[in-house]
């Protein structure tokens, strides 16, 4: 394994809202300063080549993490060999994931790992009492990302009550410079005007859409992009309008000049997943800014396009790849069409009028069958892949702890013949009594230090004898002996293993869950192989 290393270093945007003095001790510079006197101090690596890991902006209670995960990666494909982090706090907050980290992943994959304000470096750190310290802290900033989360919450449902400014302007308006309320965009306003006033002279959404695309009015993503508002979701280089985005804004009460607040909370401290508030949990400020349609406006296009009830999900149509089927042009998702023989897809984009997005419609059951005959012979890989990885991954760090445990043990017999060669010299007078009692005394420094190294590699060596197998290959591996007697595409087999498929107009491109392990399998053969 080559002498390369790598530093990790993380902000979230919590950590923004935290104290000038957090802030500073916690900021991007001060995380790689920290870490550059710390590499600078310790000449065991000198000469080794670092790699840099930055999130700027991300929550240490997910691994959902771009940098964390390209990082973890390297260190599976044994591309560096150890992970320095400021503290742990930096790499992760929940002590489940900072305990299978420390514990298993790393240890197997023989990995250092260094934290170092918690004073935590895995190739010195081995007795009880330091893996105990590691768990409590890990608990400790699994529980304040909690704390924080509920903190922030409760200050931000205050400021609201409060009559302060939280939120994001919707197409139309911007924020003022102070960032204190909405200030009208001219030339959005100008496209929402009008469609309130087609909406309001009897026009149908679908009419409204064939002007607005005629007029060639770049929709609200497209606009937003234009002017580097915010992070844009755009899936396509070519935006039209339709029913949905008209809707959008026919039915945006902020256009009246009020600032709904609070329509959406988390469902837990620290949860991803939010509901949708009840009308009497919103808090409403009135003339929060100026209005683009008046309230009688608004009103009567709630009449004129009444809110449809939405589908009943029991009576919704199932099949095994719904919503993971997309338009290979604009990466939206494609809809099942009922009235082709047996159910097809069609790209809803290339009904509306200058779309580039093929009319083509793609019969479930061969695509279904397509996806099924591309999976199947992977699921018999992954679990010969699972096999070989144990026996021959466990080998390999056996050998390489039984060189290790060598080197120490003849370390160890060379200590022992210079305590005695030392004793020796004070019996004949060579050595006076300081003299002996301080190199004694280094000498039992080094045992302990090669004592504690010897024992940790008893402990790998005890835990390879489990035959450990990474987390993404086990998983898959555990899903492929579920299906591998499957003889048709379930709706579980897809969810496992489908991240989407990307209907072209000659071709179909299926993407993997599992990558990585994927691209292993077809290395040398075309990808795009299932043929519509």
């Amino acid at each position: 394994m080559r002498n390369e290393l790598g530093y990790y270093i993380r902000l979230s945007h919590a950590d923004d809202d935290l104290g000038e003095d957090q802030y500073e001790s916690d900021s991007i510079t001060n995380q790689r300063e920290l870490i550059h006197r710390y590499l600078a101090a310790h000449p065991e690596f000198s000469g080794w080549k670092i790699h840099e890991f930055v999130d700027d902006g991300y929550s240490g209670t997910s691994e959902n993490r771009p940098e964390f995960q390209r990082m973890i990666n390297l260190a599976r494909h044994g591309q560096i060999r150890c992970i320095i982090v400021k503290d742990f706090s930096r790499f992760a907050r929940n002590y489940i994931t900072m305990g299978d980290y420390l514990e298993q992943i790393f240890p197997f994959l023989g990995i250092r790992f260094v934290s170092i304000n918690d004073g935590y470096d895995s190739a010195v750190t081995t007795n009880i009492t330091d893996n105990m310290s590691m768990v409590l802290k890990s608990i400790l900033n699994s529980y304040y990302s909690r704390d924080l989360s509920a903190k922030m919450f409760s200050c931000n449902t205050q400021r609201m009550k409060n009559g302060s400014f939280t939120g994001s302007p919707c197409f139309g308006y911007r924020m003022n410079p102070e960032r204190t309320h909405f200030i009208i965009d001219p030339y959005a306003a100008k496209i929402v005007r009008e469609i309130f006033d087609l909406a309001l002279a009897g026009s149908s959404r679908p009419e409204i859409v064939r002007i607005l695309n005629n007029a060639g009015y770049p929709t609200p993503a497209e606009y937003n992009r234009q002017q580097g508002y915010g992070k844009s979701d755009m899936v396509t280089n070519m935006p039209f309008w339709d029913h949905i985005k008209v809707s959008n804004i026919l039915r945006q009460e902020a256009y009246t000049g009020k600032l709904i607040m609070r329509k959406y909370v988390p469902v837990a401290p620290c949860a991803k997943q939010r509901r949708r508030t009840a009308p009497e949990e919103r808090i409403i400020r009135e003339n929060a800014h100026a209005p683009i349609v008046t309230q009688e406006e608004f009103d009567r296009v709630q009449i004129l396009f009444p809110k449809r009830k939405g589908w009943d999900r029991k009576d919704q149509r199932q099949y095994p790849l719904k919503g993971l089927v997309r338009c290979g042009t604009c990466g939206k998702v494609m809809p099942l069409r009922n009235y082709a023989a047996s159910g097809a897809f069609q790209c809803q984009e290339s009904l509306i009028e200058h779309s580039i997005c093929s009319q083509k419609l793609y019969p479930m059951q061969e695509i279904e069958q397509g996806v099924f005959q591309a999976l199947h012979p992977m699921l018999q890989l992954l679990i010969q892949e699972e096999r070989k990885y144990s026996r021959r991954q466990r080998e390999k760090r056996l050998l390489q702890c039984q060189e290790n445990m060598s080197d120490l043990l003849r370390e160890k017999d060379h200590l022992k013949q210079l305590k005695t060669k030392c004793y020796e010299a004070y019996v004949s007078g060579d050595l006076t009594l300081e003299e002996y009692t301080r190199q004694k005394s280094a000498y039992t420094q080094v045992g302990q230090e090669l004592a504690q190294k010897i024992e940790a590699l008893e402990s790998q060596q005890n835990m390879l004898s489990l035959s450990p197998v990474p987390a993404d290959l086990q998983q898959a591996a555990d899903n492929a002996r579920e299906f591998i007697h499957a003889d048709a595409l379930s709706r579980e087999m897809a969810a496992c293993f489908v991240q989407c498929v990307l209907l072209h107009e000659d071709h179909i491109e299926i993407q993997w869950k599992f990558k990585d392990l994927f691209e292993s399998f077809t290395s040398g053969r075309p990808r795009k192989g299932v043929s519509p």
